[in-house]
């Protein structure tokens, strides 16, 4: 729930920066030779270029490796890092969504029960998704398989109307995908135990 957490995921550009430990007027003058996979990003490498920009691909499981090379101009310093880019998986947790509490977001649900006769509203959170994405998502409830329409006002949103005198194991899940990048698609589901 901390929003301000940049994470690197799938289709997400990111900006990775060196920083050697000398003073700022020194670093300014150092060259940095950047490499994807073993190869030398030219647009990126030179004198004082610390910044690397880098998109990552949409697909998930591709994994670049990013290195960068400091020296100085005469190379009487060298020092080279490699690392991986870890990336993190988008994914959807479903909260209960509370009339005089809101979201109490130290509960994910991940199974409940309720009354019969009684009602509750969920509502959908992603997590990890591109923010150009987040303004085009789309909302897919359903209930023991069966659609149900998307919520006008809020389609990250639910109500479970539990009919009197019912019980057994409803199953509810949600399917949230981008309207512009299809390969964006993220599932969540819990079972609700209605009690009578």
């Amino acid at each position: 729930w901390y929003r301000g957490k940049a994470l690197p995921t799938p289709g997400s550009k990111i900006f990775i920066y060196a920083r050697p430990s000398l003073p700022k007027s020194f670093s300014n003058s150092l060259v940095y030779t950047w490499r994807l996979n073993d190869e030398v990003v030219p647009e990126y490498s030179g004198v004082g270029k610390s910044v690397f920009a880098y998109q990552i691909p949409s697909i998930a499981g591709t994994e670049d490796a990013v290195s960068v090379t400091v020296e100085n101009i005469s190379k009487t310093f060298s020092h080279e890092t490699k690392f991986g880019l870890p990336l993190v998986s988008p994914e959807v947790l479903i909260y209960e969504k509370r009339p005089l509490e809101g979201i109490p977001s130290r509960r994910v649900i991940n199974t409940l029960d309720i009354a019969s006769g009684g009602a509750s509203d969920f509502v959908a959170e992603p997590f990890f998704i591109p923010q150009r994405d987040l303004a085009r998502l789309e909302y897919q409830w359903t209930l023991n398989g069966a659609s149900l329409p998307s919520g006008l006002k809020s389609p990250e949103t639910f109500t479970l109307v539990a009919p009197p005198e019912s019980s057994g194991i409803q199953d509810v899940s949600v399917n949230i995908q981008s309207s512009v990048n299809k390969l964006l698609s993220v599932f969540g589901s819990f079972p609700i135990r209605l009690l009578w």
